[in-house]
């Protein structure tokens, strides 16, 4: 893609498609409990109704899509994550507009048998109109000019450098901090030092807890891998845990607020959606 065409999809969005797929409540698909009641230690399960549309989906199904984040740029939102085809080798990070439309697709560097640096939930950042991202564990930068384009690789990553596993994740105004175990959330008030732990249940081999994404000083999202994994929220105000997301392989939640409102964008193998609660007159594309 030349640096014009580049800029035009940017600045000309096309009218939009709301295609609205109802998303069950249930707390399994298989109609069992994944947490178990007497494992609720301070948390309420209740169900909340929310739907999902499909934001993008890869022309290859051996794809994996790793790490979505949602920047806005221009007034819109464009969503930026890495797509993984392990038979080949081949990585890319991907741009694509709110309508699914491609803005740039690019291969990025990758040696087999150094490990995955794609699935690092630091990766992928902001700043300043420029989209960074490092392509090894060394934490290699590069970037992306949003108004032209250009893909730099090499560079450096202006941001802090963390494990790719991570077991504590702070909320954004700093009040509290989630600590994550197997199965296990606990939430540390960072004032007082008081912990809290919302549930606790012993590893079945079923599920366990995955990545953390705050929304704000009150509400998380997580997931959970393994054969029943599904993306959760958890209500501190309401002490209230309910389903996002029931589908099996959704995983890496991201948080977004602009101009069309709130959503949690995730993951579902080769396919890139959006979830959003029913209650909640989601605005039109435009």
């Amino acid at each position: 893609m030349n640096d014009k065409s580049f800029v035009r999809v940017l600045r000309f969005p096309v009218a939009l498609i709301f295609v609205v797929i109802l998303c069950g409540a249930a707390f399994s698909q298989d109609g069992s409990n994944l947490i178990r009641e007497d494992g609720l230690l301070a948390v309420e399960m209740v169900e909340d109704e929310w739907s999902s549309t499909e934001i993008y989906r890869s022309g290859n199904p051996k794809e994996r899509f790793y790490q979505v984040r949602v920047f806005e740029y221009q007034g819109r939102p464009l969503f930026v994550f890495f797509g993984a085809i392990f038979e080949t080798d081949e990585i890319n990070i991907y741009i694509v507009e709110y309508d699914g439309a491609l803005i740039l697709k690019s291969r990025v560097p990758y040696t087999r048998g150094t490990g995955y640096y794609f699935d690092n939930s630091s990766n992928i950042r902001m700043r300043d109109g420029t989209i960074y991202f490092f392509i090894d564990r060394e934490y290699t930068g590069s970037a992306i000019d949003l108004n032209t384009g250009e893909v730099t690789l090499g560079d450096d990553f202006p941001f802090e450098k963390k494990p790719a596993f991570q077991s504590e994740f702070t909320s954004p105004g700093g009040a509290r901090t989630v600590k994550v175990g197997t199965i296990s959330l606990t939430v540390v008030n960072n004032s007082t030092g008081d912990e809290t732990v919302l549930f606790e249940q012993p590893y079945s081999g079923s599920w366990s807890i995955g990545q953390i994404v705050w929304a704000d000083d009150e509400v998380f999202y997580f997931d959970n891998s393994g054969a029943v994994a599904c993306i959760w929220k958890v209500d501190l105000l309401d002490m209230t845990l309910s389903k996002v997301v029931p589908e099996h392989s959704a995983r890496n939640p991201y948080y977004f607020v602009g101009d069309r409102g709130a959503f949690v964008a995730y993951i579902e193998g080769n396919y890139i959606r959006i979830a959003y609660p029913e209650k909640i007159a989601y605005p039109e594309k435009s």
